[in-house]
């Protein structure tokens, strides 16, 4: 089975179990396509992915990883990358920051792939979280630990 194929199988999988525990909403955290480079992503694979993504009855949230830009170019996601077409589509939303479009009344917030995870980097990215009162829920596709400070898993 192709690598391809076990992300619609494990993309199909999540979904049944999302839809039938009925949750507020899914967020994805990174590397949707895996594959950098665009040439190497099927318009076959980006459409099959954006039919099942409409399958969610919940917002569906991604929170763009590293293999989901070119060149850890954030602006790249939506200028060349297959994440930017599943984002474009309407099926899923980019989460950058605190949610947006359906969903956004729910308190999660995301980080993206930083080129750089310093500890002024990392609270660059988290401003508009800390400048809430509510509480929320933090995703993001690299650790928010400082260098030497990473928990044990």
């Amino acid at each position: 089975m192709s690598d391809q194929d076990q992300q619609m199988e494990a993309t199909n999988r999540f979904i049944t179990l999302a839809n039938e525990m009925k949750v507020d909403a899914v967020v994805q955290a990174g590397d949707m396509f895996h594959i950098k480079s665009p040439s190497r992503t099927s318009h076959g694979c980006i459409l099959k992915t954006i039919d099942i993504v409409k399958n969610f009855k919940m917002p569906f949230f991604i929170v763009p990883g590293n293999h989901d830009m070119l060149h850890d170019r954030f602006d790249s996601v939506m200028e060349t990358q297959p994440l930017g077409v599943l984002f474009k589509s309407g099926a899923a939303h980019m989460l950058n920051g605190w949610a947006e479009g359906p969903g956004a009344e729910l308190p999660i917030y995301g980080v993206p792939w930083l080129q750089e995870w310093s500890d002024d980097s990392v609270a660059d990215a988290l401003e508009d979280f800390y400048n809430v009162a509510l509480p929320g829920l933090v995703v993001t596709h690299a650790p928010l630990f400082p260098p030497g400070q990473e928990p044990l898993y």
